[in-house]
């Protein structure tokens, strides 16, 4: 992975944190789904959301990075169930294909009228 890459939400959900540390996760965000469930974002270059935002399955989200503590670009992603990290793996939806996930970030781009996201800003932090 480079730096760079766009980063979609892997679900429908409210943004709860937007962190910027020069430490640790490095530029970070955390997704509430509800029902118990959220995702971790981290080592991103840039964030295109904020505290709030209420964000759809396959919207760009950011772009990788290598913030924080991380020897190379790459992102960081968690699962978090009640309070408890748990393998991504398990949540992956393996019936859906290349060209299906394509085709809901084409239209999460459309819908935003910009290709990127639907609010009109990015914030840069390092």
């Amino acid at each position: 992975m480079k730096v760079g890459n766009p980063i979609f939400c892997t679900g429908d959900g409210v943004v709860e944190m937007v962190a910027f540390d020069f430490f640790g996760y490095g530029n970070s965000i955390i997704i509430d789904h509800g029902f118990g469930y959220k995702t971790m974002y981290a080592h991103l270059n840039t964030v295109d959301v904020i505290e709030g935002m209420k964000v759809r399955r396959g919207e760009k989200i950011a772009d990788s990075g290598k913030s924080g503590r991380a020897s190379g670009a790459h992102l960081h992603y968690e699962v978090i169930y009640r309070g408890e990290r748990v393998n991504p793996e398990n949540y992956f939806d393996l019936s859906m294909s290349k060209d299906e996930y394509l085709a809901m970030v084409r239209e999460r781009a459309a819908e935003s009228g910009r290709g990127q996201n639907r609010h009109g800003f990015r914030v840069y932090r390092r």
